[in-house]
């Protein structure tokens, strides 16, 4: 058994950038279906759930009770157990993942949109994709497709474009515990554990490569009773390519589908609500006559290169710091924690970590290891001038 739908636009994934994009586009009139994979957008995501000032001011709605906590301190810990602290700055606020993803998707439905939970994207083709939905096959017809269908993208991989590679987050729920701040773990280069609040209690976690124990990174950093634990996959930088023509129809990608997320913490709210809302207006103004959809890969590496270039240049270092190098750059980070409170900020990793940088600090990290440093300045101007 089978049925078959038109759309203007169909989008994949009903999370925050899909959901964005499709309350965008259906407030300004135009068809639009959602196709959702889990029986409830949001369902037993695996994000840890901060979102620093820009990220919140980000999404195109605000609820006070998604905040289930807010970060006012940061402390990060060395492989060898040194310690940095910020603190006192409002640094981020910390939400019910599961309530904002289906508060958005609401919102989208509220504005039109029609939302199709418990709809696996099986087959694409030019103008067509195919879902399988209760037992069912079902067919849409499509002019533009959105790609929000996180970082192992069936859209992605059904087009044959490239990966922008793929580590795995593990957060543990704890049923009680209070705090008003996070830790961080460094397990080595940029693989890190965490504690901080969480729904219910406190969320401990870990990021690594496939095969890390990051399970046991985070049960070792939970200090509190621990509960469920719940894992994703996670992409490592954002792709180059964004918009891609197929035959008469459009695709572009979105949220972790595009890789868009902080290379040194991976998170993605930020970056993937931007460009949800610039893959829309580009839409719209393709189908006014105003423009062309390719402007929104413009739009987003205008806006966020630079942030990119000098966070990859960042993760570049730290990936080849030994855990005594990573001491060293410990130490010579606390000669300048003034600074690093100053410039700290969730949502600017790279800018903030410039921002650190000195004729002195820089010629400090390349004897921390020459190699490393060699590796960062590699990798950023790869970044800026390597398209």
């Amino acid at each position: 058994m089978s049925s078959r739908l038109r759309t203007s636009v169909l989008i994949v994934g009903a999370g925050p950038a899909g959901s964005s994009a499709a309350g965008v586009l259906a407030e300004a009139g135009v068809d639009v279906i959602t196709l959702e994979a889990k029986s409830l957008p949001g369902l037993k995501t695996a994000c840890s759930g901060i979102l620093g000032p820009l990220a919140w001011e980000a999404l195109p709605i605000r609820r006070q009770d998604w905040v289930v906590g807010r970060i006012e301190w940061a402390r990060f810990i060395s492989p060898l157990g040194s310690r940095l602290e910020v603190e006192g700055r409002g640094l981020a606020r910390v939400v019910d993942r599961e309530a904002l993803n289906r508060d958005l998707a609401r919102r989208a439905e509220d504005a039109g949109a029609v939302l199709l939970t418990g709809s696996k994207l099986i087959g694409l083709s030019p103008g067509l994709a195919v879902a399988k939905r209760g037992g069912a096959r079902l067919e849409v017809r499509f002019d533009y497709l959105i790609a929000a269908d996180g970082a192992n993208s069936t859209v992605r991989s059904i087009l044959g474009l490239s990966n922008p590679g793929i580590e795995l987050g593990v957060n543990v729920r704890c049923s009680d515990g209070d705090m008003d701040g996070y830790e961080v773990r460094l397990r080595g280069g940029s693989k890190f554990s965490w504690i901080h609040p969480g729904p219910g209690g406190l969320m401990a976690g870990a990021l690594g490569r496939l095969g890390d124990p990051v399970v046991d990174w985070a049960n070792s950093h939970a200090r509190c009773p621990r509960g469920e634990v719940r894992g994703g996959l996670i992409p490592r930088r954002p792709l180059r390519r964004l918009a891609v023509r197929f035959g008469d129809s459009w695709v572009v990608l979105v949220g972790d589908a595009a890789g868009q997320v902080k290379p040194l913490s991976r998170g993605g709210i930020y970056w993937g609500v931007s460009a949800a809302r610039m893959a829309a207006e580009a839409i719209l103004d393709e189908l006014d006559g105003r423009g062309s959809v390719v402007a929104y890969q413009r739009r987003w590496w205008g806006k966020f290169e630079r942030e990119v270039a000098l966070s990859l240049s960042a993760r570049s270092y730290l990936e080849r710091l030994s855990p005594r190098g990573i001491e060293k750059l410990f130490q010579l980070l606390k000669s300048r924690e003034e600074i690093l409170r100053d410039s700290f900020h969730v949502d600017l990793q790279g800018g903030a970590a410039a921002k650190l940088l000195s004729p002195a600090v820089a010629a400090s990290l390349a004897a921390i290891s020459p190699t490393a440093a060699a590796s960062a300045v590699a990798r950023l101007i790869t970044e800026l001038v390597g398209w």
